[in-house]
């Protein structure tokens, strides 16, 4: 996870940044959440740090 702002993750994945927000696909899995204060994005296949 390189930021958090507003309710989107800014993910690092395949050499590429991701704006993703919850209900969105990254790949394969779903994004289901952010946790800002953790800076975590809850995804279908675990969490992302």
């Amino acid at each position: 996870v390189q930021a958090i702002q507003n309710g989107m993750a800014w993910v690092y994945w395949q050499d590429k940044t991701w704006a993703v927000s919850p209900g969105e696909k990254l790949g394969q899995v779903t994004v289901t959440g952010i946790n800002p204060q953790a800076r975590e994005v809850l995804t279908s296949a675990g969490t992302i740090k």
